[in-house]
This record gives structure tokens, sequence and C-alpha cells, in this order.
């Protein structure tokens, strides 16, 4: 017999059973559905948390920390100079490099006061970190104390009443305080001194600022040591606080600038004897490194723990548990779905089986007019093909019906949970091309191997005793 003439025998032996086959074929239907539609899930989750860690800047960007270097004299400490920092930027899969330090500021416009930390970075590169602009510019190489101000930072700046009321009782509401301050245009001081904005009491009993005045008591000379100065700053830009905290709630300034002002500020507190005697070897105290995408940081990190740093911050140590669970997850309902296919399977050999003990005389038949085992069993697997392929073409629509409502009609709390299309437009379910085509190939392929054992019995009938069979 020709492979056409066996299909259509196959056909017409399906169809003579329509409702044996409907029940067999629905339970390819419902296995097919269910490892589709449980990978996809897997598949969604998966896609969903790496895109949102794709859509976080930080994920890619290294930390190094060098505390014992700036703060002490510590032989092995390697000195995080200009030099280390350039040396690290030719490392393979790093973007951009640049030293940074951080510096709790008190800011003074007028009779308007604020506090907020300053981060001095290489300004040059402030875009390859994620950070934007909201207004404004970026200083140039001219005006070192052109300063980035965070979005929320104008807002915080007090008047002096205001700034009394917030120490005894907290932060001020907006209903009590409107926005005086204009920090691209106004005048603005900045230290790290607090009593540059400290209220002072007049003789008439009323606090004012005086931030030109006052200083530290050293108590072995017994003198005021003269206040730390107050540096001029020039506010050119606004930085868009959507990248996140830092760019809402920070300053930006120049590196260079930043580390001069510290510097002089350690220098004035170990005058003034207030206990806080730092000491500074070359160097900066931390640099951020910027890799060029999410598969370059373990090789980075890597290579940069064979410099003696006292702390590297590699965010992936925190990303790839979270991955191991995903890929755990995905395997785990998968698995559940081919648990259906298994049971699928199962159907399809009772079916086959079944229909051989229906089918026993015409077996008989057909080898006595001269058909060989291999048409007999050809028979067999092409109607077990049949059932599987038909069962995964029906489980394929079905999970594509499914698919849709899940992330159409946010069914259960998972897709919130997950990033599911209730947030932001993150999909529950995910069904790309190569998951259809391997669940057909696994369908027909089940139907295959369930239809093997039953064809192979059906060519060991011997055909006397099947012509005798009733």
């Amino acid at each position: 017999m020709s492979n056409t003439d066996v299909l259509k025998m196959a056909l017409q032996n399906l169809m003579r059973r329509k409702l044996r086959t409907f029940l067999t074929v629905l339970s390819v239907v419902i296995g097919a559905t269910a490892i589709i539609v449980m990978s996809s899930i897997g598949l969604g989750i998966s896609m969903s948390f790496d895109s949102q860690i794709a859509q976080m800047d930080n994920v890619t960007r290294i930390e190094i920390s060098n505390w014992s270097g700036y703060q002490s004299q510590t032989k092995d400490a390697v000195i995080l100079d200009d030099e280390k920092i350039k040396e690290i930027s030719q490392i393979n899969g790093v973007e951009a490099v640049t030293p940074s330090i951080d510096l709790y500021m008190y800011a003074m416009s007028g009779r308007y006061v604020a506090s907020f930390q300053v981060m001095g970075m290489d300004l040059s590169v402030i875009d390859k970190f994620g950070y934007k602009l909201l207004d404004g510019r970026l200083p140039d190489s001219s005006e070192p104390y052109g300063v980035v101000f965070g979005s929320e930072i104008p807002a915080q700046f007090l008047s002096q009443q205001e700034q009394g009321r917030r120490n005894w009782r907290g932060l001020v509401s907006q209903q009590e305080k409107k926005i005086n301050v204009d920090v691209l245009k106004d005048k603005i001081k900045f230290s790290p001194d607090y009593s540059f904005i400290e209220p002072k009491q007049t003789s008439g009993g009323s606090e004012e600022l005086y931030p030109d005045e006052g200083g530290a008591y050293d108590e072995t000379t017994q003198q005021t040591v003269e206040p730390f100065k107050a540096f001029n700053v020039q506010g050119v830009g606004i930085m868009d606080g959507s990248v996140g905290y830092e760019g809402a709630q920070y300053c930006f300034m120049d590196v260079a600038t930043v580390n001069k002002i510290n510097e002089e500020y350690m220098k004035w507190l170990q005058k003034s004897q207030q206990g806080r005697t730092q000491t500074k070897t070359n160097g900066y105290p931390r640099a951020l490194v910027k890799c060029k995408s999410l598969d370059d940081v373990e090789a980075v990190a890597a290579e940069l723990a064979k410099y003696n740093f006292e702390y590297i911050y590699n965010p992936v140590e925190f990303v790839q548990p979270m991955r191991r669970f995903m890929g755990m997850l995905q395997i785990a309902l998968t698995g559940i779905g081919g648990i259906s296919v298994i049971i699928a399977a199962i159907g399809i050999a009772n079916t086959l089986i079944m229909s051989i003990y229906e089918r026993t005389k015409e077996i008989g038949v057909m080898k006595v007019i001269g058909a060989s085992l291999g048409d007999i069993k050809k028979l067999f697997l092409a109607e077990a093909a049949m059932i599987g392929l038909l069962g995964g073409i029906l489980g394929v629509s079905l999970s594509f019906l499914v698919s849709y409502l899940m992330n159409n009609l946010q069914i259960s709390a998972l897709s919130g949970m997950f990033g599911g299309s209730g947030g932001g437009g993150m999909k529950l379910s995910v069904i790309p091309p190569w998951l259809v085509l391997l669940s057909l190939a696994i369908s027909s392929l089940v139907g295959l191997l369930a239809g093997y054992f039953p064809a192979r019995r059906a060519t060991k009938l011997s055909a006397l005793n099947a012509l005798r069979y009733e």
C-alpha cells in the first residue's frame, strides 16, 4: 500500500468511531494546552522580571568603596586615584567610570536655607549612569562650582521661621510654605558646616541667620575658630527625579570641586577640635563603574576583584538568585503541563489497543490479501499521529485564547505580583513561535510513541487466528 492509501484508511478508521476519537483527541488538546499555557506563564514571568531588571540602570552599575585608603594609612589599601580610574576604564565590558564622593551640604539663598547630599562625579559621563536633565544643562569645565539640583531640592528651601518650625515639630506642610528660591537664577551658597545656617539670637530676641559669624570653639587655645567658609555656587540644571532617589534628592557637582571642599573641611574640623579627625591619603573614597550590559557585570566584577579594594558592590549578586528562582518556577510549571501530556499518551494507547481488539479480523484479512507487516504498523502509527497532531493544533488554538484572556482580563493576582499586564504593560503569558512548533512536535511524537506498542501488537497477530476471531 502507498502512503496515501495508509493515510486514507487511517482517517476512515478514526471517523468510524467519532465519539471515541473525539474523547482521545480532547485528552491531547488538554495536554497540549496545559503544557503551552504553563510554559507561557513561566516565560511571561521570566521576561517580565528581566524587563524590569533591564529598566533599572543601577543593575549594571558596580560600586567600589575604598574607605580604608580614604580614612587611614592602611598599608594594604589600594589608592583609588585618577590613574586607577583610567586603568579600570580599560577593562573589557566597562562603558564608563567616575570617581565619586558624597558630602552633606547646607545651602542658603537670601533668608532661605536647605540641606541635602551633594554627589561629586565626573559630569562628562553622568548620562552613562542613567541620569537625565529635566531642565537646564550640565556645567562646563569653566564652572567648577556649577550645580545640578535634584528635582525635589527646590521645594526643600525653607525660610527662617519655617526652619524653626521644622526643627521643633517635623517637616513643614506644603500649605505652610511656598517655594521662593529659583535655584537656576538666585544666588546660592554651600557649606558643609551646620553653623552656616544655624539661627542666632539677636538682642531683640528674634532669630536671624548670620552665615559669616560664629564658628567653633577650640578648647585647647580657648579661642573661637573662624567659621568654615561658604562657597558661592551656580545652579545650571535640574535633574529628572524619575530616574530614582538620587535624581530627586541629591545635588551633583564636579568631583574635583567636592573633593577640594571636603579636604578643606576636614582640615577645619581638625583645627576646631570637634573630634572628627579624619586622615586622607591620595585618592577617592568611591568609584562607580558602568558596564555595557547586564551580561558584562559578572566579568567586570571578577576583574575588579583582582584589585585590593575594600568593598565591591555587585548588583548581579542580588539578581542571580531571583533569576534562578524564575528558572526553577518555569521548569515546575512546564512539568505540570507535561503530566497532562503523559495522561494524553495513555489515552491514545488505550484507544488504539481497544481498536486492535475490535479490528482483529480486519487485520487478518489485510495480511491474507498481501498487506505487509510494515503497512499494518504504519496504519496504526498514522492513526496515532493524526490524533496527536489534531489535538496539538486544537491545543495551540485554545492556548492562544487562554493567553489572551490572562493578559487582557488580568486573571488572578499573579499578574500584578509578577509584573503582569495590570502593571506597566507587561504580559503574564507569552507564547513565542518556537513554543507553538515545539508543542505540535511533542503532540505528534507522543501520539507516535503511544501508538508504537499497539501497532507492534497488531503486526504479531496470526493471520489464521485473526480470521477465526469473533
